[in-house]
């Protein structure tokens, strides 16, 4: 599957998106709560199987690290605001 990136967002535009009244940082943190995201801000395999997150992985060269970005899809969106009403948040 290719994945079109103009449809993945990254969890401050899925705060904005979501109307959230809450930063992406506690957004992290319930989706860590829930075992959803694991300590490094990286959705666990189960996840991104089912097409709700996309890691994004970028090498740079100067430092020879590589980092990951968490990008949610549409459907995580979705997933994301289910799992807020749920738990009344």
């Amino acid at each position: 599957m290719i994945n079109n990136e103009k449809y993945l967002y990254n969890m401050g535009e899925v705060v904005l998106i979501l109307g959230l009244k809450i930063g992406k940082n506690q957004l992290y943190a319930f989706l860590k709560e829930l075992h959803i995201i694991d300590k490094n801000n990286c959705p666990y395999q189960e996840y991104v199987n089912r097409g709700l997150f996309v890691k994004h992985e970028t090498f740079k060269p100067w430092n020879r690290c590589v980092y990951t970005l968490t990008l949610v899809t549409k459907k995580g969106i979705q997933y994301i605001r289910q799992l807020l009403m749920e738990n009344n948040f």
